[in-house]
């Protein structure tokens, strides 16, 4: 029996697409090269990006869909399309 996923989120994994998932949280966090405060408290960083961690999960994939996933980020590069979670709506 193959699933037809859903795929209204958009992810995609190096272009591939990938099943929307059944939950998901995030963290984002930034990236500094340096950061230090003064006497006042005040913090002067030095920020170079903003990165967004994401955890995904699906309640029912098929082994094949699961392998496929999980051989796209093996790799030791690759690239993420998903939803800005400070601004997605449904």
């Amino acid at each position: 029996m193959k699933f037809n996923y859903n795929t209204r989120m958009g992810l995609k994994i190096n272009g591939d697409p990938i099943p929307d998932v059944s939950e998901w949280s995030y963290q984002v966090g930034d990236l500094d090269t340096s950061g230090s405060r003064d006497a006042t408290g005040l913090l002067h960083r030095a920020r170079v990006a903003t990165k967004i961690n994401y955890e995904f999960s699906w309640n029912m994939l098929e082994w094949e869909m699961l392998t496929e996933i999980l051989s796209l980020v093996n790799a030791e590069k690759f690239t993420l399309t998903a939803p800005d979670p400070r601004s997605f709506t449904e």
